[in-house]
């Protein structure tokens, strides 16, 4: 394996810890809105910041990345599965 699929393949397990690890521990809901704190700073409450509903960008991120990666597999064991047959 050369050295950029090595970081390639590092960086594909981070993202995906990251996706469905946070989840497990991170106690903000991503869709809480919190309207008094709409558009804030990076806090230690909020690492990323919040949105202009208040949301937690952090848990958002992780949650839009469980539901990117679930649909990539998805397309991908298709493709896989056609191709097979075909």
């Amino acid at each position: 394996m050369t050295r950029v699929g090595r970081a390639a393949l590092v960086t594909l397990a981070l993202v995906t810890l990251f996706a469905f690890a946070l989840p497990l521990v991170w106690t903000i809901a991503p869709e809480a809105t919190d309207p008094a704190h709409r558009l804030a700073d990076p806090t230690s409450v909020h690492p990323l910041g919040t949105d202009e509903l208040g949301r937690d960008v952090l848990s958002r991120l992780a949650r839009g990345g469980q539901a990117t990666l679930v649909v990539g597999v998805a397309a991908m064991l298709t493709a896989l599965l056609l191709g097979v047959l075909v």
